[in-house]
């Protein structure tokens, strides 16, 4: 998709006092067959490489949601890694990704005929922790609709949807998944 791209890379030093910092900036993104809602994208990366530490900081913004966020970091020794590549499977990980609360209402836009309105709301935590080649993840996602608005009046009614998942390493956790549906309560929950 057509877009600006801005970068700006600088690296110093020798391969064992290696600093360096990249940035990249990609704005004025238009997202090919997104729903009418989504303005135009943007996508900053700020990375730095100093005292033998790499961080990363991701910010993606992609309105009408909210900002989506990936901070990272790990231990990075450029000379023992060029004498063993394989030496990157050990590296401890640190990930955090972050959204919070946003609007979901575009989503009828895909089903128009099916959906009037659906004014739902998703809020995503995750960590990331372990080693490159084990990673544990940890994530938590958050999922609420006040009420489902239907294109067609024979529809039953649904209304409190609320969804609790939580992963942890390989487990996913279904802490609640429920809603209202012609009056009666549907909930599921487990392992």
């Amino acid at each position: 998709p057509p877009g600006v791209l801005n970068a700006d890379i600088r690296l110093a030093g020798r391969l064992e006092t290696l600093d360096g910092l990249v940035k990249v900036n990609l704005k004025e993104v238009k997202v090919p067959q997104a729903p009418k809602a989504f303005g135009l994208a943007t996508v900053d990366v700020d990375t730095t490489l100093r005292s033998g530490r790499l961080k990363s900081a991701v910010k993606v913004q992609q309105p009408p949601l909210q900002p989506l966020t990936v901070d990272a970091q790990l231990p990075l020794d450029a000379p023992a890694l060029v004498k063993d590549p394989k030496l990157m499977e050990s590296l401890p990980l640190q990930v955090a990704v972050r959204m919070a609360e946003s609007d979901l209402g575009f989503i009828r836009e895909y089903a128009p005929d099916l959906i009037q309105s659906l004014p739902a709301r998703l809020k995503l935590d995750a960590d990331v922790s372990g080693t490159v080649a084990k990673p544990l993840i940890r994530a938590a996602v958050d999922l609420d609709a006040a009420e489902v608005g239907w294109a067609k009046a024979d529809m039953p009614s649904v209304r409190d949807v609320r969804a609790r998942l939580r992963l942890n390493d390989r487990v996913l956790r279904i802490e609640d998944v429920s809603l209202m549906m012609a009056g009666g309560r549907v909930k599921l929950d487990g392992t």
